[in-house]
């Protein structure tokens, strides 16, 4: 993820096909991962508490992007994109 990143920063915008590429990759390397951890916990848990289980993970993910998008949002707004993209790779 993080060369793919640093790609997409530095290459010019004006190609439409890398670009694509870019961001087709990015979905392909966080969605999968994404939809792994939603899976693990109702396969690891009892059939019982699958549900449960599933939730509670779900809770901690949106409480996570919550509390990540004001920083970042923040960062981004004063020092610009180059410096959201430089965190994110760091």
């Amino acid at each position: 993820i993080a060369s793919l990143m640093f790609g997409f920063q530095v290459l010019p915008g004006s190609l439409l096909v890398i670009d694509s590429l870019f961001l087709f990759f990015f979905g392909f390397f966080i969605f999968g991962p994404q939809m792994l951890i939603g899976m693990v916990p109702a396969e690891l848990s009892h059939k019982k508490a699958a549900a449960t289980a599933t939730g509670f993970v779900g809770c901690f993910a949106y409480l996570g992007a919550a509390f990540a998008g004001g920083p970042l949002g923040a960062i981004t707004k004063e020092w610009g994109w180059v410096t959201f993209f430089m965190i994110l790779v760091g």
